[in-house]
C-alpha cells in the first residue's frame, strides 16, 4: 500500500518532467522552461540544475548569468554535484559586479521578495516525492551531459557500415594535473558527426572517456604491434576510420616527443606512462584500411587553459612527427609547436572541435573557404580553421593557435552535404 502510494506522488513529478525535456527537444525553449520553472520552485534539483543551464544559453528566456549562477547555487545546495565546476564557469564570464550581485542575491535567495525577473524561491524540505524524482537523473546536464552547439542533427541518407570509429574524450586527471573541463562535450559532437553525417553504425563506435594507459595500447597496440582493437574490428580494404582525441598532451622531458596522456599517466613521465604520437601514427599507417582521419584536440607544449600540466617546465616546444606510411591516412591537430590549444567557455568545447565540426558540417565548402560543390574536403577545412578558429584564438586569448595539418589537400572529409540538408 505504502509503495502504491509512493508511486502515485511520484508520478506526477516524472511525467512534469519527461514533457519539459520532450518540449525541449523539440526546440520549444519557452513551453519547457514555463514547466521547468515550476518545479524548480518547488525544490527539484534536475529542474533548478536544467534552468540554470537555460538561463545560461538564453533558451526559452534571455540570456542571464546572473540568474544562471543563481539557480547553480541553488541546485548545489540541493545536491547537484558538479554545481562548483558551472559556477566557475559561469563566473568567468561575468564582470565583477555582476558575480557580486549574483553571490548576494544567492545567499539571500530565501528572502528575497518578487520583482520582474522572478527570484528564486526556497526549495521544498526533501520529500518521498522529490527525492524520489530527482534520482532519475533528468534534466539539461550542464557538465555531465551538456547542451552542445546547434550543428545539424539530421541523419545522411548515405550508410557506411564497414566504417569504424574511435573516439576519446580524456577529462578526469590524477594528482594535482587540471581537467580538460570539455573533453566529453568534444567526443560527443564528434561521435554524433560520425554517426548522424557519415553514416557509421553506432554498433562501429568505440567510444572511451577518460581512457587509461591500458586501454589506449588494448585499442592501438603498442610498440611491439599494432594489432589492438581497431585492428580486429577493420575490414580489410573496406573500412573508413576516423579517430579522435580530446584530452592533454604533453611533451617528454627527455626526448622532447608528443604524447597523448592518458587519465593515469604522469605528465613529467610522460615516455613510461604517456601514449606515443609516433606510435599512433605507425600503427594507424599500418591498418588495413580503405582510408584513416585522425583528430586530435590537444596541444604539447604543457600547458593548458588551467595551468601547467608538467610541474616546474616552461619554454618546451614539440612538433609531433608526421604520420608515414598507410596512404589516405590525413591528421588534423589543434595546435603547432609550443602553441596552446584554447577552449571555448561559451560552447563548451574545445575551440579546434568547435571550429573542425562547423567546416565538416558545411560552413567551409562555401563563401571563402570552398567551391560549393557539397563536399568539404582537407583543403577547405584547413582554410576555415586557419580564418576562423585563429582569428578567435588571437581575438579572445590574445595568442596564436594554427591547426598542424598533414594528408593530400583533396582528400573528401565530410560527403554529400547536399543529401544531409
Amino acid at each position: 500500500m505504502a509503495l502504491a502510494l509512493l508511486s502515485a506522488a511520484v508520478s506526477p513529478l516524472l511525467a512534469d518532467m519527461n514533457s519539459a525535456m520532450r518540449a525541449y527537444e523539440a526546440g520549444d525553449y519557452e513551453t519547457a522552461f514555463a514547466e521547468l520553472d515550476i518545479m524548480a520552485r518547488r525544490g527539484h534539483t534536475d529542474a533548478q540544475k536544467s534552468i540554470a543551464v537555460m538561463y545560461k544559453l538564453g533558451r526559452g528566456v534571455p540570456r542571464n548569468l546572473e540568474l544562471a549562477y543563481v539557480w547553480f547555487s541553488i541546485a548545489g545546495k540541493n545536491g547537484y554535484a558538479y554545481a562548483k565546476e558551472d559556477l566557475k564557469l559561469v563566473a568567468k564570464l561575468m564582470t565583477s559586479e555582476q558575480l557580486q550581485s549574483a553571490q548576494r542575491r544567492a545567499r539571500n535567495w530565501r528572502t528575497e521578495t518578487a520583482s520582474a525577473e522572478p527570484p528564486p524561491k526556497p526549495a521544498e524540505k526533501s520529500s518521498p516525492t522529490t527525492s524520489a524524482a530527482q534520482s532519475q537523473g533528468k534534466g539539461l546536464a550542464s557538465t555531465t551531459a551538456p547542451q552542445l552547439p546547434a550543428f545539424p542533427t539530421n541523419r545522411t541518407n548515405q550508410t557506411n557500415p564497414n566504417a569504424v570509429a574511435v573516439i576519446i574524450g580524456n577529462k578526469a586527471y590524477g594528482g594535482k594535473i587540471p581537467e580538460v573541463s570539455f573533453a566529453h562535450n568534444d567526443a560527443e559532437a564528434m561521435k554524433r558527426f560520425v554517426i548522424n553525417s557519415l553514416g557509421y553504425r553506432e554498433g562501429n563506435v568505440i567510444d572511451l572517456r577518460d581512457a587509461t594507459g591500458t586501454q589506449l595500447e588494448a585499442v592501438f597496440g603498442n610498440d611491439k604491434t599494432h594489432e589492438g582493437k581497431l585492428f580486429d574490428w577493420i575490414r580489410p580494404g573496406d573500412s573508413d576510420v576516423v579517430v579522435f582525441y580530446s584530452g592533454h598532451g604533453v611533451p617528454g622531458l627527455k626526448d622532447k616527443r608528443a604524447y597523448l596522456l592518458p587519465i593515469d599517466g604522469d605528465a613529467n613521465r610522460a615516455e613510461i606512462t604517456g601514449y606515443s604520437m609516433a606510435t599512433l601514427y605507425r600503427n594507424l599507417g599500418m591498418l588495413p584500411a580503405k582510408s584513416v582521419r585522425v583528430f586530435i584536440d590537444a596541444c604539447f607544449s604543457g600547458e593548458t587553459p588551467k595551468g601547467m600540466v608538467i610541474r616546474a617546465a616552461s619554454g618546451i616546444s614539440v612538433v609531433p612527427k608526421s604520420p608515414k606510411g598507410g596512404s589516405g591516412l590525413v591528421t588534423l591537430t589543434a595546435a603547432q609547436g609550443d602553441q596552446l590549444a584554447s577552449w571555448d567557455e561559451d560552447a563548451q568545447m574545445g575551440l579546434f572541435t568547435k571550429h573542425l565540426l562547423e567546416a565538416l558540417y558545411g560552413a567551409a565548402d562555401g563563401g571563402r573557404y570552398g567551391d560549393g560543390d557539397g563536399q568539404v574536403s582537407l583543403a577547405e577545412v584547413g582554410k576555415y580553421l586557419d580564418r576562423e578558429m585563429s582569428y578567435q584564438a588571437r581575438r579572445r586569448f590574445g595568442r596564436t593557435q594554427k591547426a598542424s595539418i598533414s594528408g593530400e589537400a583533396a582528400t573528401i572529409l565530410a560527403p554529400e552535404l547536399a543529401k544531409r540538408r
